[in-house]
């Protein structure tokens, strides 16, 4: 359905250069992800990247208006409980698990926002999660 998403919590303060990491329980939701460079519209709707487990794929997505328009890297899913990273350095974006670079993307669509955490329903369950620039 356009323009329906998940839940966004939009943490902290814009920032160009930013890292996101969270240990979460990747298969407790059906839509659990980090986000990015993220915006909440003034009629709620979210814009920014995002890593996401969608129940059933693991994407690179960019929402425009709640709607994953572009998932641009799927990827093999992170266990449980280990640390993601979700990193954007100018045009680039990357996904880091473990510390180690698992994909990453080159697009100029946002070049500012916020980290954020996503999810569908209250099942999603993060243990840790920060924030910084870079």
């Amino acid at each position: 359905m356009p323009g329906v998403g998940p839940a966004a919590l939009v943490y902290g303060r814009p920032m160009t250069d930013a890292l996101v990491t969270v240990r979460a329980l990747w298969s407790s939701s059906p839509l659990i992800g980090i986000g990015i460079r993220c915006s909440v519209t003034a009629a709620g709707r979210l814009n920014g990247y995002a890593f996401i487990y969608d129940g059933s794929d693991y994407s690179l997505v960019r929402y425009t208006n709640s709607s994953p328009l572009t998932s641009v890297l799927s990827m093999s899913p992170p266990s449980d409980g280990i640390p993601v990273t979700l990193e954007a350095v100018g045009s680039t974006i990357r996904v880091l698990v473990e510390g180690v670079e698992a994909g990453s993307i080159t697009d100029t669509t946002y070049a500012d926002g916020n980290p954020a955490v996503l999810a569908l329903d209250i099942n999603g369950t993060f243990s840790l999660f920060e924030h910084s620039p870079i």
